[in-house]
């Protein structure tokens, strides 16, 4: 998901989903997107070092179906939106600079194409521009295990199959009927420091409303809405725990710095 499409989710009232996400846990999700290829290319690609002077440095993202234009991000940044992961899926095994030194990137493609075939070509032209070598792996890391509260579950079973199944608000979830396989994925959205895994055992479909404050709330404007973790126990009758657990990342082995033009 580009930073774009993350900010939609996030920040708007998105609206109800008509069938159920099916993104699931994190396992996996890796090797598929590193899997995925295409025989297009852009017709044409720059890549400069990052042309903002000042101490202050505005990163951009436009995507649209013949162009992509970012400015001031580090190449780690780029592959990382490339392949549709979060930052912890990332991992730098290569030179620092993959992850500091930022460049502006603009590609142009002269027939419309998705946002996923834009983000595929995207891939290709940061292998070929920047020499990239990456490979999957798994590695141990901190994650949350999502857990049912030893009071017992305070959802309700899903008593529809139909029509809109999901929305999802900055401080709010709205669900008529979602798996706790994919709630996980949703929880992802808000808590971004690390993998949200289940451990519920709980197999059934449950509808319920999850409301809670928003992760940038300012101290000087405190919300009256829980915290999500609060809110998850108090609300649904789950918990987060943290711990550890192998997940699947995308290591970024070596890069060479690209000629600009």
């Amino acid at each position: 998901m580009t930073r774009a499409k993350q900010i939609l989710l996030v920040t708007t009232a998105a609206a109800a989903l008509a069938t159920p996400i099916a993104i699931g846990l994190l396992h996996g999700q890796v090797s598929k997107s590193f899997a995925q290829s295409t025989t297009r290319e852009f017709d044409a690609v720059s890549v400069r070092p990052m042309q903002q002077k000042g101490e202050r440095v505005v990163m951009s993202w436009h995507v649209d179906p013949k162009m992509i234009n970012v400015t001031a991000e580090p190449l780690q940044v780029y592959v990382q939106q490339a392949h549709s992961l979060k930052p912890y899926q990332v991992v730098l095994k290569g030179s620092e600079w993959i992850g500091s030194e930022r460049y502006d990137i603009q590609a142009r493609i002269e027939q419309p194409a998705t946002e996923d075939e834009m983000m595929l070509m995207l891939r290709k032209a940061l292998a070929d521009r920047f020499h990239l070598h990456v490979h999957v792996e798994m590695r141990e890391m901190p994650v949350y295990f999502l857990n049912v509260d030893r009071r017992g579950i305070k959802m309700h079973q899903a008593t529809v199959t139909t029509g809109p199944n999901l929305g999802v608000h900055s401080t709010e979830v709205d669900a008529t009927h979602l798996a706790m396989a994919d709630f996980v994925d949703v929880l992802s959205k808000f808590i971004t420091d690390r993998p949200v895994l289940d451990r519920t055992q709980l197999k059934a479909e449950y509808q319920f409303k999850l409301e809670f404050a928003p992760s940038n709330a300012s101290p000087d404007s405190p919300s009256d809405l829980p915290s999500i973790y609060s809110a998850l126990t108090e609300q649904l009758g789950l918990k987060l725990e943290a711990g550890k657990a192998p997940v699947e990342v995308l290591v970024i082995d070596s890069a060479e710095r690209p000629q600009p033009n």
